[in-house]
């Protein structure tokens, strides 16, 4: 039974490090993507949509959809 125990808090242990990681790597992406509304010429995908700032073409594609209807 402790056996069991011992294994199940090594699982627990386990999880925890990969939350941990997971949420660095988050916060990490967020941060990235602030900066990025921060500095728009900062932007690495300006050449792939076009778009001056390469920020408001997502949002705006999703109103354009809805025109033809």
């Amino acid at each position: 039974r402790q056996k069991e125990v011992q294994q199940s808090e090594q699982r627990a242990a386990g999880f925890e490090r990969q939350l941990i990681a997971l949420s660095k790597s988050v916060a990490a992406m967020q941060a990235e993507s602030s900066h990025q509304r921060r500095h728009p010429n900062y932007d690495e995908d300006e050449s792939e949509d076009g778009s001056e700032d390469g920020y408001e073409d997502g949002f705006d594609s999703s109103d354009d959809d809805n025109e033809g209807n």
